[in-house]
């Protein structure tokens, strides 16, 4: 059975309690984690009501460490308190906890740029391959923001002093010619996987190139834990797909999939209006020849006034699709932080076809007797 350990730490990652978050005013009793894909990972910790009042401030960090049976302590996931309530349950009165991933300090900043200017135009002609331009705004959004000079001075730092950037690595798709993306003042990051970073996602995904972003411990000590900003290809964890381990029904560790064909939002034919003015609206068409073949009356029209200069990323975005899910478990040998974690592409069988799925989420339920329930969901999808 794995093992856990809570550790309660002020803003900066210096713990503050034992392994199990007992400060001396009451320990965890029981607590939920999960860890996603493009999202904000949550924590729900209950703890008795007379837990320390004077530790209940926002982004108090709470680490999950986790050491799978026969494998290595590590952590699973932390997460900044953002929330808490007191309640009576059993007729006792008690406080759950709430916190966020580190995802969510992309959610706490805008891309405060105004239009047409390096920090806020994702082009061709600047170079970037989009896994980097992901990088450049994120930088952009943690530091002083790029405003009129007439402009009143803000409140306040941008910046975040124990977070950086991965450095640029060219590994992405650049930006296809003459369909720039314009994110300025958008939200960097949205909590469904939108804003700015979610559009440069969905660009380099209809080029044909998945690229995974989150943020991830740079450095964790008893008395400090710094962040990091990264960008993954393909999938965000390790590829497993070459080391014989599978997950199927018959095994016992696939469960509930889902197999799907999905033409129902089909477009593929569309058009693009630029409106500059009253007498100056430009229309640029896009079309998919093979789908619009496909049937005498599968011409799937639609329009977009999207920010970029052509319809190209919207028809692609519009594409029929064939999607896999399920949940997948622990079985014998095979274990969550050995076998296989979350971000990992992995090889799923269903109805005789196999796919390299990645598992996008990962929750653990940690009972009070130390009794573990795990969770997860598996995603494979393709154009179809």
């Amino acid at each position: 059975m794995a093992s856990h350990e809570v550790w309660f730490c002020d803003q900066y990652g210096s713990r503050i309690s034992d392994m199990w978050g007992n400060t001396g005013m009451g320990r965890l009793s029981s607590f939920t984690a999960t860890r996603v894909t493009h999202g904000i990972g949550t924590f729900t910790g209950n703890v008795p009501a007379s837990f320390d009042p004077g530790l209940l401030r926002r982004d108090l960090v709470i680490q999950v460490m986790r050491t799978p049976d026969g494998g290595e302590n590590g952590l699973f996931r932390s997460y900044f308190l953002r929330r808490w309530e007191y309640s009576v349950q059993g007729g006792a009165d008690t406080l759950e906890l709430h916190g966020v991933c580190p995802n969510d300090l992309l959610r706490r900043r805008v891309v405060a740029a105004p239009p047409g200017v390096p920090e806020s135009l994702i082009s061709r002609v600047a170079g970037n391959t989009i896994d980097d331009a992901m990088k450049n705004i994120v930088s952009a959004a943690t530091s002083a923001p790029i405003l009129p000079v007439w402009y009143p001075v803000d409140y306040g730092s941008r910046t975040f002093s124990q977070f950086s950037v991965e450095g640029s690595t060219g590994d992405g798709p650049l930006p296809v010619k003459n369909e720039d993306i314009d994110v300025s003042y958008e939200k960097l990051f949205t909590p469904d996987g939108g804003g700015a970073l979610g559009q440069l996602a969905a660009a380099a995904a209809s080029l044909g190139t998945d690229i995974y972003y989150d943020v991830v411990p740079l450095v964790m000590t008893g008395s400090e834990m710094t962040y990091v900003f990264r960008t993954r290809l393909d999938q965000p964890g390790i590829d497993r797909t070459g080391r014989g381990v599978l997950f199927s029904q018959e095994r016992g560790n696939l469960l509930n999939p889902t197999l799907t064909y999905d033409y129902s939002e089909e477009e593929n034919y569309v058009y693009g209006v630029i409106e500059k003015g009253p007498y100056d609206t430009k229309i640029y068409q896009r079309y998919t020849k093979e789908a619009l073949d496909a049937s005498s009356w599968n011409r799937c029209e639609g329009v977009t006034d999207q920010k970029g200069i052509s319809a190209g990323p919207y028809l692609r975005s519009k594409r029929p699709r064939v999607s896999f899910t399920g949940t997948i478990t622990d079985s014998s040998g095979v274990q969550l932080g050995v076998d296989w974690d979350w971000g990992d592409r992995i090889v799923a069988r269903y109805l005789k076809l196999q796919f390299n799925a990645i598992v996008k989420a990962v929750t653990i339920t940690v009972a009070e007797d130390g009794s573990e329930t795990i969770g997860s969901r598996l995603e494979y999808e393709e154009n179809a």
